[in-house]
């Protein structure tokens, strides 16, 4: 099952009751910086010809020691799987979660992963990011031809927001060799990358297709005051909006 913090998962029921309707072509694309392996349990379990979940996500993992892993830890480019056996366990301190990792890779048709490292390991991973959606994402859409498109809209990959921030710090004991704690974020996207990234995925798929924008993560700059502000994430969210109005 998901890993995430919602008690349903909109995407996967929304994509459940539109394939009721025989003929209907589905394709769920997650640009949330989290890997959304609650959907992609739900479209891999389903195995329809009919649906595709395709996601772009920061991917940061450590087979050796998994509580370290950027949250969820799923979602590898190779990997159709989220878990084997027995889904979630205790850390070694009794209260970290730790996601299993896939012993068999296997890939389907039904999913597709396309993982960035993080900018804390190897810069760039704003363009990685954006190239994943207008690149091979948009292409799979093409390729599929939905009648719906449901966009799991997370704007956590903004620059400043908390949700993609640099967990390491200098002192940490358990910082990687490779890992540069002084890089703040993880992706650092601009708001205008979303409506660069939703104009292409409208521009991929059928003219009369409907499409539906569904709100994931997105929290806001920390204000260092224990909130957050949120301008950066409301011109993201603008600009998602306005590609979306020039569709419809």
């Amino acid at each position: 099952g998901g890993c995430g913090f919602c008690v349903l998962g909109n995407a996967a029921v929304a994509a459940a009751e539109a394939l009721t309707s025989e003929g209907t072509r589905v394709a769920v694309v997650d640009f949330d910086v989290h890997h959304g392996n609650g959907t992609e349990d739900f479209a891999m379990e389903l195995g329809s010809e009919r649906l595709l979940y395709a996601s772009v996500h920061l991917r940061e993992v450590y087979p050796e020691n998994s509580s370290l892993d950027f949250f969820p830890g799923t979602g590898a480019a190779s990997c159709g799987c989220c878990f084997v056996g027995t889904s979630m366990t205790q850390g070694p301190d009794g209260n970290n979660v730790i996601a299993k990792p896939c012993i068999v890779p296997q890939t389907t048709k039904s999913t597709s992963n396309v993982p960035v490292t993080p900018n804390w390991i190897q810069p760039g991973a704003r363009e990685r990011f954006v190239s994943a959606v207008t690149g091979p994402i948009a292409d799979q859409l093409a390729a599929f031809r939905p009648s719906l498109l449901i966009i799991s809209a997370g704007f956590d990959a903004l620059e400043g927001d908390a949700g993609q921030l640099n967990p390491w710090t200098p002192d940490d004991p358990d910082l990687p060799p490779h890992v540069s704690p002084d890089v703040l974020d993880g992706v650092g996207l601009r708001p205008g990358d979303y409506g660069t990234m939703t104009r292409a995925l409208l521009g991929a798929i059928p003219e009369d297709a409907s499409v539906v924008s569904l709100l994931e993560g997105g929290y806001g700059r920390p204000d260092g005051a224990g909130g957050f502000e949120k301008s950066g994430l409301v011109a993201a969210a603008v600009a998602h909006a306005e590609a979306l109005e020039l569709y419809s």
